[in-house]
């Protein structure tokens, strides 16, 4: 599935980036990690549904925090 048209980044690949190096739940530093940037902002709060229960140490929409790897 592409997430993100405007870089054709798939999920898979902004999730890989978001679980690599230092935890976050900001799609804008896993699209850094893969040398992109979103240009139209559409695909932030899904990717942030994406992977918000996925990366340790990222808060949730319910404010509980998710365990750290």
């Amino acid at each position: 599935m592409i997430l993100c048209s405007c870089n054709a980044l798939s999920v898979e690949q902004v999730k890989t980036a978001a679980l690599s190096g230092t935890p976050t739940n900001c799609p804008i530093e896993a699209y850094g990690r893969l040398q992109k940037a979103p240009k139209c902002g559409g695909c932030l709060c899904r990717a942030r549904q994406l992977l918000g229960d996925q990366v340790p140490g990222s808060v949730r929409r319910d404010g509980a925090v998710t365990a750290s790897a």
